[in-house]
């Protein structure tokens, strides 16, 4: 059978990562087809093989994310979990932090799904399907393999760029700077490495 124009285009899409990147993102896929939800796969994945070290109520709060958030549709559960773990490595504790690196990062992950899906919103990504039944399954399994690609890519990017993850307990403190919205160069994580100098 001839390949459609889109397997085409997702297997192009696809050798864009690392055999290790595509690795992660199929365990992802198989632990949602497996029955977790598309947000606990990517959350339980993640912090097995980045060692995150996440403990069983962090892990929990993944689990609302699913379906849209409730299954209300909203944003899709691998974008928003997606964003909770960059937010719990890169995001800040206290108001006088800076939060530019964590919100950078989020927005790559959303505009990074959203070149390859045209939308982030579950009711959208999943118009076409039965929910529950295997066309659900199928299509939102390749959600979470994409998702999961992207994640990882921002995540080796950054531990490569900063060194490592920043120590998850006696972080220094990173003062607001003056343009703290500002998009990181080139998507490329960039970020004054001293602020960063407490990693793993």
């Amino acid at each position: 059978m001839a390949e459609t124009a889109q397997e085409v285009k997702f297997e192009s899409y696809d050798q864009l990562y690392t055999p290790r990147q595509r690795e992660i993102a199929e365990r992802a896929r198989q632990m949602f087809i497996n029955g977790y939800h598309c947000s606990e796969a990517i959350i339980r994945v993640f912090n097995e093989e980045y060692d995150l070290r996440f403990t069983k109520p962090m892990i929990r709060m993944a689990t609302g994310l699913g379906g849209g958030m409730g299954k209300a549709k909203c944003s899709c559960g691998t974008v928003t979990t997606g964003s909770i773990i960059l937010s719990a490595i890169y995001g800040r504790y206290d108001m006088h932090d800076d939060d530019s690196l964590a919100f950078d990062l989020a927005r790559e992950l959303n505009e990074r799904f959203k070149e390859q899906f045209r939308v982030c919103c579950c009711a959208a990504l999943t118009r076409s399907t039965n929910w529950g039944h295997p066309n659900h399954i199928a299509a939102c399994s390749e959600y979470v393999y994409v998702a999961a690609l992207i994640l990882a890519d921002i995540m080796d990017r950054c531990r490569k760029d900063l060194g490592g993850f920043p120590a998850r307990s006696g972080r220094r403190s990173v003062k607001k700077k003056e343009s703290s919205r500002g998009r990181i160069e080139n998507g490329s994580g960039k970020e004054d490495k001293e602020q960063r100098s407490a990693v793993l």
